[in-house]
């Protein structure tokens, strides 16, 4: 089992490390900041110098997980003991509307700025390299929607069955290309217009004509999709306030046709994570930045029980890149 921060210190702790040691130590051993200032200042009063600070470093379970990955060996799965998080999803529809804003807000700027990267966060994804590295980026798309029909195939879906493809959070169509391979039509769906004009670009160089695109400024915009059998979204939900990944997730199932699957990821719990509405709406700004949220398991079971969908498989995946985080792939099925 992982330790919890503070990390237990050894048995003759006395006063030596500094701030500048315990936020050198994380980002060489963890390639992260430490969670907060009260976490460093609990490691600060644990350990007598930065020596005992990095061997109790190297014997906690995220050091180990990132080790173990590097060595291509399984990563250690994520404690039992993690306590319960406060996460707001219900919210005024004035304070929803305020929320989507901000998120057409921080993806139109990034998609001004940097469309692939935000996509992928791989620096040769980044505007002055994407020219020599798009192939790859889109063999990126490619692997994901093969990955995909392998966990529907696996459950037992035919794939012969699903006609339409909705795709959310399509982005510049890196992965959208390749489901119009195995689709009679497709809608790509984004918040950001910049991203989309990029994936309208990319469909026609490719020769795929069966994909139509929709920019989702507003709930009301998404409401307006027509229905479909199949869904997909990954790497994108979670960049949603919480009570817009709810509203989007509510819409969505509502509109999945009946024996309809949908494939989608979301964090579902993160350490040292809330999220109250009133407080985010209060410092929320647009700055051409990403944010990662979270909704709880119960919360999506819930609404899935309300749309009369099953679960069919849920995984967990690592799309955050964080330790602190548990990320789960979904593949539900709705009632025929």
């Amino acid at each position: 089992m992982s330790q919890a921060v503070p990390l237990t210190p050894p048995a003759a702790a006395a006063p030596g490390l500094t701030a500048t040691d315990v936020t050198i130590a994380y980002r060489l051993l963890f390639n992260r900041e430490p969670e907060s200032e009260t976490v460093i200042a609990a490691h600060i009063a644990a350990f007598p110098d930065i020596n005992a600070f990095r061997l109790a470093l190297m014997k906690s379970a995220e050091y180990r997980e990132k080790v173990e990955a590097l060595l291509g060996k399984q990563p250690v799965t994520k404690p039992l003991d993690w306590p319960a998080i406060r996460v707001d999803t219900n919210v005024s529809a004035t304070a929803l509307a305020e929320m989507v804003r901000l998120v057409e807000g921080n993806w139109d700027a990034l998609g001004r700025s940097e469309p692939h990267w935000s996509v992928l966060t791989k620096d040769e994804f980044k505007a002055d390299s994407i020219q020599a590295s798009k192939e790859s980026f889109f063999r990126t798309g490619r692997i994901a929607a093969d990955e995909t029909f392998a966990m529907l195939r696996r459950n037992g879906v035919d794939l012969s069955s699903l006609d339409t493809c909705l795709e959310l959070g399509c982005g510049v169509g890196r992965v959208t290309v390749s489901l119009a391979e195995r689709f009679r039509h497709v809608v790509g769906v984004d918040i950001s217009r910049p991203h989309l004009d990029l994936a309208e670009q990319a469909a026609r160089e490719m020769g795929r004509d069966n994909i139509t695109f929709v920019h989702a400024g507003t709930l009301e915009a998404l409401r307006g999709v027509a229905g479909f059998d199949f869904f997909y979204s990954v790497i994108v939900l979670q960049h949603n306030p919480p009570p817009v990944i709810c509203a989007i997730l509510d819409i969505i199932l509502g509109k999945l046709k009946p024996g309809g699957i949908a494939f989608f990821q979301l964090p579902t719990y993160c350490r040292d994570y809330s999220f109250i509405a009133e407080a985010y709406l209060r410092r929320a700004t647009i700055r051409g930045a990403m944010e990662v949220h979270v909704v709880p398991q119960p919360v999506l079971y819930a609404l899935f029980a309300h749309h009369r969908c099953r679960l069919l498989e849920v995984r967990e995946d690592s799309w955050t890149g964080s330790f602190r985080f548990i990320s789960n792939t979904f593949v539900i099925q709705k009632a025929g």
